[in-house]
């Protein structure tokens, strides 16, 4: 296979002294050179990125968003759940920008079920001129006090602008109205309003990454001095108790130490006055003598 042939022609025959030589080696040289090749295009097709993984790389989701609700019982926060349930999510921050929900009223309070507002037409019946569908996310259910839900009427499909907020857990509610939003600071709020408080101002103040809960402040540490009064104050009242203590015990002695001594003495006292007694006439028989 890799031997050469000689071949001669006429022209060789007629005194040409360039002979024509056909050589295998030449193609088997070809396709070692090719051989070769191959590895480093391989190595090439590897270093390029592939194109299906970062097609299919999802995208990064955003931080929820965090609503600061006003009233005029004072302020709470609550997290939107926008990446859970997006549509539900999204009607309710859009009517926030939109300054929707400012001065409108609670009209429903039930003690440890719920409160419910968020109607611009004030007639309690009423919403913002837009539905959206019932979106129900199983993650999200009516699991503890703060859970917030769009309120609808019959049709499924009807919730609007109002929103309820559970004061206890409330798992009927599951799988038939939408969970989209959780009270994370505030709650103390939520437990005060009545029917007919004000929604002052709703604005979102960032996402759940930003938030930092409020720290209770923590009590001051006492200095020196009023760490030895209280230790003085201290001493001394266990001393006033040991002392009262003490008398109420020598009081229980000396009382029972009289009483054993003055008893025979008592007892023939008792009994002299009890015989002049029984030889002096009663007041009945002095007037019969009369």
């Amino acid at each position: 296979m890799f031997g050469c042939k000689l071949k001669s022609n006429n022209r060789q025959s007629q005194g040409d002294k360039g002979p024509r030589i056909v050589c295998g080696a030449l193609y088997s040289l070809v396709l070692l050179t090719l051989l070769l090749a191959v590895p480093s295009l391989i190595q090439s097709a590897d270093a390029l990125p592939s194109l299906k993984s970062s097609a299919e790389k999802p995208a990064k989701e955003e931080a929820n968003p965090v609503v600061v609700v006003d009233t005029n019982k004072g302020q709470f926060k609550m997290v939107v759940y926008k990446n859970e349930v997006p549509v539900t999510a999204g009607n309710f921050i859009d009517l926030v920008n939109r300054k929707v929900y400012n001065g409108t009223t609670f009209h429903r309070y039930e003690p440890k079920f719920c409160i419910q507002g968020g109607d611009p037409t004030g007639t309690t019946r009423g919403g913002s001129g837009k539905s959206i569908p019932l979106e129900i996310n199983k993650q999200l259910r009516h699991s503890e006090s703060g859970m917030v839900g769009m309120a609808r009427g019959k049709d499924r499909n009807s919730a609007s602008s109002q929103f309820y907020i559970i004061l206890s857990p409330q798992s009927g509610l599951d799988n038939d109205y939408a969970v989209f939003a959780k009270v994370i600071e505030g709650l103390d709020t939520v437990f005060a309003i009545r029917k007919g408080d004000t929604m002052t101002n709703l604005a979102v103040d960032g996402t759940i990454k930003d938030f930092k809960p409020k720290k209770e402040p923590k009590p001051e540490k006492p200095d020196k001095e009023e760490k030895e009064a209280k230790k003085e104050a201290k001493a001394a009242k266990q001393e006033a108790q040991k002392g009262a203590k003490a008398e109420a015990k020598a009081a229980e002695m000396e009382a029972k130490t009289g009483a054993k001594t003055a008893g025979p003495e008592a007892e023939k006292a008792a009994r002299a006055k009890g015989k002049a007694a029984n030889n002096e006439p009663t007041k009945g028989s002095a007037k019969e003598s009369k």
